[in-house]
């Protein structure tokens, strides 16, 4: 597990040699609320429509 401030000193130690941040991993993440990923995952997982 990380903290914020290990995360934070990781990114300065990335940024300092050019390197590029494509996105990050969360791992045990209780959401709070239903945001737009669940929808997206819920339209294009959607098996009814045929092709």
């Amino acid at each position: 597990e990380v903290d914020g401030q290990a995360a934070q000193k990781a990114k300065e130690s990335l940024t300092k040699v050019k390197a590029h941040i494509l996105g990050i991993i969360l791992t045990k993440v209780k959401p709070q609320h239903r945001g737009y990923g669940e929808y997206y995952y819920h339209y294009y997982s959607d098996e009814s429509e045929e092709i």
